[in-house]
């Protein structure tokens, strides 16, 4: 069985949709995180390693806010505008008067938001969302993000690097235009250090200080490429992700960037700081991931229980680990406890004989000329049960052995032999004896299926 681990980049594939694009990730108040698809709204309670899918509607949503830790709102094509007011089991259609794509939502309170969309449109509520007055903008394009300060000034970004701003709270907008009208500018945040921060194509990221009277190019080390996102973790810590499986990070409020290796190739859409260790984002391939910016170890999408460190395995199995680095990091030692280290193969792959059930540990350092850091992965090592040997036909045990014929007492679908793998060997319909001459000598598994559940026992060809 082959395992993977990702060196200083937790990554987990928790669940994927296909091809659906997933545009937007939200964390509620109550911590909850929200994310929205073709139709669907996903969410989760435990940061992103199951996910609930509650479908409302055949058409693409594109952005998701709560104004508390019970009602929030969803839009999405054709003018759609979703509530809920039961932490998202629920949701109601809000008849809105338009067709338009409905881009973003952003609430500064409970009473008071703003929806954008296409054609320039800006619409606002002053009274929790149960109606929505439209404001001109003098502008045609799309706006795709909205952003406020808590002070009144809104600021929001489309089409052609056009930037409009309110100083009243919504009901007044001007526009500017920067990137010489070329660029769309897909996503606006404000930080609490009066630092509002703009991404779109072309690689664009522009911050301002002064609440928007000026706009200064911010410098990355990446090329002509679509940026799609932005979020802080506080004034000085960001991610901005787009496409190509592009991952920027910053830790100085934007005057330097530095690509994470997200390992992903994907056009990703949405980003998420959950907390201090935690980054989440999602795209066009349907699929969430989720990363530990501290901790190191990779989880593979079909080992759930490696995002709590641990992973189960049979006794007397081999098992095959891979795993990725960073460009100037490399493995110096790996170590083995419970279990016999076989062989390593360029700092790449390696491979382990588990021993008797108990726990094991697998120890792997990683070292450069500035910090030496070590990875310990708990290692559950379970035994199973052997069948049962002798010549008394009349045994009651579901499976028994009797020199090289395994007889199964009870009515099964199928029966499987597998090596210690996990690799089907053979599959049989059901009998009630089978012979087992044509396995060599060894230490074998014989899986009993009986319809959604199943038994599996350790069996001895001698």
């Amino acid at each position: 069985m082959k395992r993977y681990l990702f060196l200083f980049c937790l990554f987990t594939l928790v669940v994927s949709y296909g091809q659906e694009s997933i545009y937007s990730i939200y964390k509620a108040p109550n911590k909850k995180v929200y994310a929205v698809g073709y139709g669907n709204i996903f969410m989760s309670s435990d940061t992103g390693k199951t996910w609930k899918c509650n479908h409302i509607a055949n058409i693409q949503l594109y952005s998701i806010f709560f104004v508390n830790n019970s009602k929030g709102f969803v839009v999405g094509r054709n003018g759609l505008l979703y509530e809920t007011t039961d932490e998202g089991n629920t949701w109601w259609n809000i008849p809105l008067p338009y067709t338009n794509k409905l881009y973003s939502i952003c609430f500064s309170s409970v009473d008071t938001g703003f929806i954008t969309g296409e054609n320039g449109l800006i619409l606002k509520t002053c009274n929790g969302g149960a109606t929505w007055t439209k404001k001109e903008t003098n502008f045609h394009g799309r706006i795709f993000s909205i952003a406020n300060n808590q002070k009144n000034i809104w600021i929001a970004v489309g089409d052609s690097g056009k930037i409009l701003k309110s100083l009243n709270n919504g009901e007044i907008w001007t526009g500017t235009d920067v990137s010489n009208g070329n660029n769309r500018l897909r996503s606006i945040y404000f930080t609490d250090a009066s630092g509002w921060y703009i991404v779109g194509d072309n690689t664009t990221i522009l911050k301002t200080v002064n609440d928007g009277q000026q706009w200064n190019y911010m410098p990355s080390s990446k090329g002509s490429i679509y940026i799609n996102s932005i979020d802080f973790l506080d004034n000085s810590k960001a991610f901005i992700v787009g496409y190509d499986g592009l991952m920027l990070q910053t830790s100085d409020a934007g005057d330097n960037w530095s690509t994470f290796q997200g390992n992903t190739s994907t056009w990703l859409n949405t980003v998420l700081f959950f907390d201090s260790n935690t980054i989440m984002t999602a795209g066009d391939d349907g699929q969430f991931y989720v990363y530990n910016i501290k901790n190191v170890s990779k989880i593979d999408g079909q080992t759930i229980s490696w995002i709590n460190g641990n992973v189960n395995v049979l006794s007397n199995s081999v098992e095959s680990y891979s795993y990725s680095l960073r460009d100037t990091n490399t493995i110096s030692t790996i170590s083995i406890s419970g279990g016999i280290l076989l062989n390593e193969n360029n700092n790449t792959t390696f491979s382990v004989q588990w021993g008797e059930s108990g726990n094991g540990q697998i120890f792997i350092t990683e070292s450069n000329l500035f910090y030496s850091y070590m990875t310990v992965l708990g290692i559950e090592i379970h035994d199973l049960p052997t069948v049962q040997t002798g010549v008394n036909k009349n045994n009651q045990n579901l499976v028994y052995q009797y020199d090289d014929i395994l007889y199964i007492n009870e009515r099964a679908e199928t029966i499987q032999i597998l090596d210690l793998n996990g690799k089907v060997l053979n599959t049989f319909e059901y009998q009630d004896r089978i012979s087992l001459n044509w396995l060599e000598n060894g230490i074998y598994l014989a899986k009993i299926n009986q319809g959604k559940s199943f038994n599996i026992f350790k069996i001895y060809k001698k």
